[in-house]
């Protein structure tokens, strides 16, 4: 497999607080409008969201490392070479037809006169575990804080919103906030995992993003380890055999869709990374078509945004989750954004027997 080691900008697809832009004018010195000189107080998030591109493609074009101490500050009185913004077209609108609830009709003694006509409906395959979200009987809450001292935060929440699992991640920096399937899926012969899935990070990982697990530990639950930065977590903390798909930019550009981890104890630093390129426009709704060694992520029509072949574990749990990766500090204005929220609807997975 070809592993990249490159960071993605954004999380995906998320319903967000709104954050009020800050603007910055060129300065009147520069003889190029396609530079910008760096101001006091600048930094690489305001300086991208005043001239409509992403701050990893602003310090790209630098060539500077996101990972560098540069990555918040730039040098003031430094020129710096803004891109060119890129229009991203919007995803069509699609409308979902929410099938009428099926009626289970209690046992009764029908008179051999009567003919009773039961209508047609259709049930899910045998075997098949689906949630819908009345409540969370099937689901165990955790999170867990990481960089910071002073424990977790306990306006963590998960609660059930207008028909939908909503989870709030507050713990940051860097922090997870996780619902655990209690019921295990089975893949060993391949199947299909679908869901509806929404965040609020608006495409900026540097706020947070979505993610769904599986993992063949249940104990994973507690926080799936979702920072890119090898130095975040030693590999000893990390999940010993799991599979994440994050949803790190939503494809607001064409080299960010959803992001494959694959956590392996064997592996140079417990974990290999896989990213594409989006072959389709999102639509609010992902599905996942697992076989031997590949899955397939597609948007509710059924069109394919992107392919990694990577191994899933054939069974385990399926964990839903938010990843915070630092709201409060990257949101403009500063402190704007206190929680990274999710929403997940209509799970469906192939159940172990």
């Amino acid at each position: 497999m070809n592993m990249s080691p490159r960071r993605t900008v954004g999380a995906v697809a998320l319903v967000m607080v709104a954050a009020t832009s800050v603007a910055y004018a060129v300065d009147a010195g520069d003889s190029d409008p396609g530079h910008y000189t760096v101001a006091a107080g600048d930094t690489w998030a305001s300086i991208a969201a005043a001239h409509a591109v992403t701050a990893d493609g602003l310090q790209v074009a630098n060539g500077t490392s996101v990972a560098t101490a540069d990555t918040t500050h730039p040098m003031t009185g430094r020129i710096i070479h803004v891109p060119e913004a890129v229009a991203v077209p919007p995803a069509p609108s699609t409308t979902t037809t929410v099938p009428p609830p099926t009626t289970v009709r209690p046992t009764t003694t029908v008179p051999p006169a009567t003919t009773v006509a039961i209508p047609t409906t259709t049930a899910p395959p045998a075997g098949t575990f689906v949630e819908g979200f009345a409540g969370l009987e099937a689901w165990t809450f955790a999170h867990r804080r990481y960089d910071l001292d002073g424990g977790i935060d306990p306006r963590s929440t998960a609660s059930v919103v207008n028909g939908r699992a909503q989870i709030a991640g507050y713990d940051q920096n860097y922090g997870d906030a996780t619902l655990r399937s209690a019921v295990r899926y089975d893949l060993t012969n391949g199947g299909t995992v679908s869901l509806d899935m929404g965040d609020d990070a608006r495409g900026d990982w540097l706020l947070g993003f979505a993610y769904i697990t599986f993992s063949a530990n249940p104990n994973d639950a507690a926080a799936s380890m979702a920072d890119e930065r090898d130095i975040a977590y030693s590999a000893v903390s990390m999940p010993a055999n799991a599979l994440q798909i994050q949803l790190r930019d939503n494809c607001k550009v064409p080299w960010a869709p959803p992001v494959a981890v694959r956590y392996d104890v064997a592996a140079p630093g417990g974990r290999t990374t896989q990213r594409g390129t989006c072959a389709a426009a999102p639509d609010g709704r992902w599905r996942f078509v697992f076989t031997a060694g590949h899955v397939s992520v597609r948007n509710g029509a059924g069109a394919e945004v992107v392919a990694y072949d990577v191994t899933v574990p054939p069974t385990g749990w399926v964990i839903l989750g938010v990843h915070n990766h630092a709201s409060e500090k990257y949101s403009v204005p500063v402190g704007s954004i206190r929680a990274v929220t999710g929403t997940f609807d209509n799970v469906t997975y192939p159940r172990a027997r």
